[in-house]
């Protein structure tokens, strides 16, 4: 079934290039102009290069299951990875989330031509609500990652309000050294990232070598997140807020550019 999703999103990368041009105005990677993110992420995803939910697959699969009851919501979507997840799950009613529509008219593509219950739409997190459609599952991909220390505060508390009582609230989140302007990996790591891209779109036959090294240049070079430290840390961000966290993994994946730690959690609203 994964294999389904590759298809779609090699297929379609080309075509949401060209929406991101059009659609993307700002968004949590960047709130100057996410169209460096969105625009170049399903060709680089498509290269196997880009963090994604499939590296996670077990962890989401097990704990959607455990979870879901009647709605999931997928707060937060590059593509539409983490709500096939969700269906994957069968999970057969999703609302996707997200400030910029370029990955929401992704969403609503896929859903039309696989005759889904999927609904879109377009909230910044940061400053709206989606009281409109309270939910016993929020799902999302290393979105706290995006956020400053004071955001994930923020960001969480959101996603609290927004679940009901005794939802759950299913993630990961990068674990590193935090720094306040975002963690980059070292320019050695960026450079392999870069070298990996165009022998890869070359063995692949996707665009030419010079054009795969600017979209990998810019976007490995623009990418920053803000890591949690511990699992001290997160278990404290989590409980301020008002959630008791259910399970708490710790693991190791591929990364982008550098093998990279993860949190697998999952938080339940009491």
């Amino acid at each position: 079934m994964i294999n389904r999703l590759d298809s779609f999103l090699c297929q379609n990368w080309r075509e949401l290039s060209q929406i991101a041009k059009n659609h993307c105005n700002g968004g949590y990677p960047d709130s100057e102009g996410c169209c460096w993110y969105h625009g170049n992420w399903l060709l680089l995803r498509c290269l196997g290069l880009v963090s994604n939910p499939v590296w996670h697959l077990n962890f989401y699969l097990r704990e959607i299951k455990n979870h879901y009851k009647n709605h999931a919501t997928v707060i937060g979507a590059a593509d539409i990875s983490m709500p096939y997840i969700c269906h994957l799950a069968s999970v057969d009613s999703i609302l996707i989330a997200d400030i910029c529509n370029t990955p929401l008219s992704l969403c609503d593509k896929f859903s039309k031509i696989e005759n889904l219950n999927w609904r879109t739409a377009n909230v910044n997190l940061l400053q709206n609500c989606l009281s409109d459609y309270p939910s016993s599952l929020i799902v999302n991909d290393a979105f706290l990652t995006r956020f400053k220390k004071n955001e994930k505060l923020t960001i969480l508390k959101k996603i609290y309000e927004n679940l009901s009582n005794g939802g759950v609230y299913i993630t990961t989140v990068r674990k590193g050294v935090y720094c306040e302007n975002g963690y980059k990996s070292p320019v050695e790591f960026r450079n392999k990232f870069i070298k990996r891209a165009i022998e890869i779109a070359q063995k692949k036959g996707i665009l030419c070598k010079k054009k795969v090294k600017i979209i990998s240049h810019e976007y490995i070079n623009k990418m920053i997140s803000f890591p949690i430290e511990s699992k001290q840390e997160l278990s404290l961000l989590a409980n301020s807020v008002g959630f008791k966290i259910l399970n708490l993994f710790h693991v190791t994946v591929p990364g982008e550019s550098e093998t990279s730690e993860y949190f697998e959690v999952v938080m339940k609203k009491v």
